[in-house]
């Protein structure tokens, strides 16, 4: 494993580090195998299976650190009850089943694969990639069912997602979120049309086995002031197998636009296999921020979805920005197909479980293309991934970890925000130079993780040659890091409070100083403001 280089910069990262030594004695193992160049291996998706974390990825085993890879789809499953934290454990030990490349035969350039289990043997995978008959038509959506015995790869069927009449869907589809409905075997997808050169999001339900469209798709993002340059939609289903999909509408402005995080609600309607628009689109996190990388969660078993995205400002790539959160009741308002009205006092009381617009935490919350998970208490576990600058001396911010209770605002002394206060202290994620995430040239990844109790299983895509910068070999990593046990209690003496959180810190009140991490983090992400500023 690679040490860290005595920048300045990395300096604050080993202070971090040494400051919950007992958070780094994991160990790190890629999942894929070694290519025979200069390889790469990126994009990960993650559901667990009891302790077996199924895992689908892309990768170039041997010209992937080109601009342009031509990236397979990959899967893997990984032992989630390993111990990470024991010096003897091996890769062999930590695999469950050993990466298979799924059948390329209908596709190229395979990207950002969504994985959902479909039974104890079989898993279902959406992705988009370029079709290998006809290149010009651009990204579409792919659908692969890959079955297990035995903990290898039994089968593998790849079919592009196409209209039963009319075949091949128009328009460049790109950045599949899918869930799985058992009961009528079919997928309910949201996805972004790029076509326009603006992303446009759209629903559809797709057969699971035969990738068929069923019913006509339903377009999101009918207002022109909720279509956004990158949407990233994500798709939850509530216990009533209703959508629930969220996306981000920025647009090129440099700055800070104020598109905002827009939210949608598709009834499925019984017997009939019909999908209605319930909600359109309703803004629910306002401008003043640039928000991305929206995530949509079901909150509790009366159907309340917590929304949360990240502030990603016009030129702040590879820094943690400020979380957004907001709390809905879409089953409390009128459900005709019309956005929200949130100008009206009534609507937006009973729509808004929290203030309009949603709150903004502090900074000891910050995370950069955040991905989140709600447990069995409705704590939200969240992880930021990490950035590694392309150029000597390659500085960079780790990936990082935390959990947070939602809903309400702490009194006591600690890291509290509106509505957020800390269950268990930021940690790093990683070790060392390859903690530091990487990304392919001109796309994006987020995290992948798991919670399991005490502790999270997280993947990522780091450098096999920490000196090789851009240039050299990448691999999937897979690591834990300690995490609160699902019996712990939801609150923890922390750094700081913040009253009326905004852009910006003025209401920031202090607070003890025992807990010295988030502190030390928010240190390495001034640091990182520096080293990217000069």
């Amino acid at each position: 494993m690679t040490g860290f280089r005595r920048t300045p910069f990395l300096l604050v990262v080993a202070v971090t580090l040494g400051l919950a030594a007992a958070a780094w004695a994991e160990g790190i193992f890629p999942v894929n195998d070694a290519g025979s160049g200069n390889w790469v291996f990126d994009q990960p998706s993650v559901e667990a299976n009891g302790s077996v974390l199924h895992v689908a990825f892309v990768g170039d085993n041997a010209a992937g650190a080109a601009g342009s890879p031509n990236t397979r789809l990959y899967y893997a499953a990984v032992n989630g009850a390993a111990d990470f934290t024991n010096k003897v454990t091996t890769r062999s030990q930590v695999l469950v089943t050993a990466p298979v490349a799924i059948d390329n035969a209908l596709f190229n350039h395979a990207r950002h694969p969504q994985i959902a289990v479909r039974s104890a043997t079989e898993l279902a995978i959406l992705f988009q990639a370029i079709p290998s008959d006809n290149a010009a038509s651009g990204f579409k959506l792919f659908r692969a069912l890959v079955t297990i015995d035995n903990n290898a790869v039994k089968t593998q069927q790849v079919k592009e997602v196409q209209n039963p009449v009319s075949g091949r869907m128009a328009g460049i589809l790109v950045d599949p979120s899918f869930a799985l409905v058992a009961s009528d075997n079919s997928l309910r997808i949201a996805y972004t049309d790029n076509s326009t050169g603006l992303g446009n999001v759209h629903y559809a339900r797709v057969g699971a086995d035969n990738a068929f469209l069923v019913g006509s798709g339903i377009l999101l993002s009918s207002l022109p002031s909720s279509q956004g340059i990158q949407p990233l939609p994500r798709l939850r289903l509530d216990g009533n197998n209703n959508s629930h999909v969220a996306w981000a509408a920025n647009d090129t402005t440099t700055g800070t636009p104020s598109g905002g995080i827009y939210y949608a609600m598709v009834n499925a309607v019984p017997p009939i296999v019909a999908d209605n628009l319930a909600i359109g689109a309703t803004q629910v996190l306002f401008g003043g921020n640039r928000w991305g990388f929206p995530n949509v969660l079901l909150a509790n078993a009366s159907n309340q979805i917590w929304v949360l995205a990240a502030d990603e400002r016009s030129g702040s790539t590879g820094l943690a920005g400020s979380l957004g959160i907001a709390l809905l009741n879409p089953y409390a308002v009128t459900r005709d197909g019309n956005p929200v009205n949130v100008n009206n006092a009534g609507a937006n009381s009973l729509f808004f479980l929290n203030p309009p617009g949603g709150s903004v935490l502090s900074s000891d919350f910050d995370a950069y293309h955040p991905e989140a998970f709600i447990d069995g208490q409705f704590r939200m576990h969240v992880a930021g991934y990490g950035f590694r600058d392309a150029l000597s001396p390659f500085h960079g911010t780790p990936g990082r970890f935390y959990a947070m209770s939602v809903g309400s605002t702490s009194a006591s002394v600690g890291t509290a925000s509106v509505f957020a206060s800390m269950v268990s202290s930021p940690v790093a994620v990683g070790l060392g130079d390859i903690a530091f995430a990487m990304q392919i040239p001109g796309d994006y990844t987020r995290p992948a993780f798991v919670h399991l109790n005490s502790k999270a299983v997280h993947f990522w895509s780091g450098p096999d040659n920490a000196l090789a910068g851009d240039a050299g070999a990448r691999n999937l990593y897979v690591t834990s890091v300690l995490d609160s046990p699902d019996n712990a209690p939801t609150t923890q003496s922390g750094c700081s409070m913040v009253d009326d959180p905004r852009d910006g810190e003025a209401g920031r009140i202090p607070g003890a100083a025992v807990l010295l991490l988030p502190a030390a983090l928010l240190a390495l992400r001034r640091s990182a403001r520096k080293a990217f500023a000069g």
